[in-house]
């Protein structure tokens, strides 16, 4: 019996010996690992068309506010019809006198007031005008004579916003791209540096910029935003005249590198 369970012994032994050698063989094979790491690029353009809004409201700092306890929240705030809006007749006017032409003015009536005035009417107007070509010193010009026109009238300039576009940023956005790309590596480097690794080539990436900020459309990147109605009042940004008419595109890229 001692025999025999010493020739068992002896056998796992040696199949033991045997199979060493190739485990320590697996191990010392080096697998190479990655680093990832996310980055933004970013390119300009002279832009091809502008979206301009201006939003014409009264001024609440002339307008009385209810004080009496006894009246009503209905009454108090009380949202005037569709019937009782501004009329933007002298601003668009004055806008054609200064050479917009009148077919790319569109007046948009908004369904709501309380954003761009008191919670009582008149509701605004608000004037959507497409440009070709933009300059902003055109657009100062603009935005002085709207600004007088309403005031005349006793109207007030409630926002004056562009939105600034290309027909098509297919090579504006690959130039993000390289710029993100470059700006990936040079992060990637400092990273492998880190970790006392030597960074190789990229090996995967990841586009996490096609459904533009907050899951909207890249509007900037089409001559026509495609929104519906008002929603295009809230695109345009607030107009600077101290920045460049441009367009910018931006990406975000994730990237893979193989390191050892």
């Amino acid at each position: 019996m001692r025999t025999r369970f010493m020739k068992a012994f002896g056998l796992v032994a040696g199949m033991l010996l045997l199979t060493t050698p190739i485990i320590s063989a697996q191990t010392e094979i080096s697998q190479p690992g990655t680093i990832t790491v996310t980055a933004t690029g970013t390119a300009t353009a002279p832009a091809e068309s502008a979206m301009v809004v201006i939003t014409i409201g009264p001024d609440t700092s002339y307008l009385p506010m209810p004080v009496d306890d006894t009246e009503t929240i209905t009454e108090a705030t009380a949202i005037a019809s569709m019937v009782d809006v501004i009329d933007p007749t002298p601003v668009i006017d004055t806008l054609v006198a200064a050479g917009v032409p009148v077919e790319s003015i569109e007046v948009v009536e908004q369904p709501f007031s309380g954003e761009w005035g008191p919670p009582y009417g008149p509701l605004p107007i608000s004037l959507i005008i497409n440009i070709d070509q933009p300059d902003v010193a055109h657009l100062s010009d603009l935005l002085r004579l709207s600004r007088d026109a309403a005031h005349e009238n006793g109207w007030f300039i409630n926002q004056f916003g562009v939105l600034y576009q290309m027909n098509d940023c297919r090579g504006l956005m690959q130039q993000a791209r390289v710029d993100a790309m470059a700006n990936a590596t040079l992060t990637a480097e400092d990273q492998a540096t880190a970790m006392g690794l030597t960074l190789g080539a990229p090996v995967a990436s990841r586009d996490n910029s096609m459904f533009g900020t907050m899951g909207m459309p890249m509007a900037a990147c089409a001559n026509q935003p495609n929104l519906y109605q008002t929603s295009r009042v809230y695109m345009a940004n607030i107009f600077d005249p101290t920045m460049p008419a441009e367009v910018t595109a931006t990406v975000t890229v994730d990237i893979t590198f193989a390191a050892e």
